[in-house]
């Protein structure tokens, strides 16, 4: 019996930016800078270098707000993670030009520069994600950061 190929339900511009999160991720363990590989990956798969260091600044942003890394699947996963379902929502919910910044898939809004970076994406790439992510929680899509207890 011949199994064909599972349907992602994303879309290009969502599979380039969870390519693009696994790289970051992947660079950033390694302890090496992860723009230059970004800009690479971004060439190979004919996407716009602006697109990669736009991504680049949301994954950096992003982490500075959790305050914690963000966590990706393996390269060659064909899950996502919390953390890629979330940047995908935060692209496809940011808002545009004259829209309001809270909406119900994020109803908190975004901090000023996060929300500026996931626009310029949405900008770049597209705002398409797929059913799969597009999930109306309306709570903050990103897991609960680890409580330490402090003794």
């Amino acid at each position: 019996m011949h199994v064909g190929r599972m349907k992602s339900g994303l879309d290009w511009n969502a599979l380039v930016t969870v390519r693009l999160l696994r790289r970051w991720a992947a660079a950033r363990d390694e302890l090496a800078n992860p723009l230059p590989t970004l800009v690479e990956l971004a060439r190979q798969i004919d996407c716009p270098p602006e697109a990669a260091i736009a991504l680049g600044s949301l994954f950096q942003l992003t982490e500075s707000c959790l305050g914690r890394p963000l966590k990706a699947e393996c390269c060659c996963s064909r899950t996502l993670s919390e953390d890629e379902r979330a940047v995908l929502l935060m692209i496809a919910a940011a808002a545009g030009p004259g829209e309001p910044f809270a909406l119900p898939e994020i109803p908190h809004g975004l901090p000023g520069a996060l929300a500026w970076a996931a626009s310029s994406v949405r900008r770049l790439l597209g705002s398409g994600v797929g059913p799969a992510v597009m999930l109306r929680t309306g709570r903050c899509p990103f897991p609960a950061r680890p409580q330490t207890a402090i003794v």
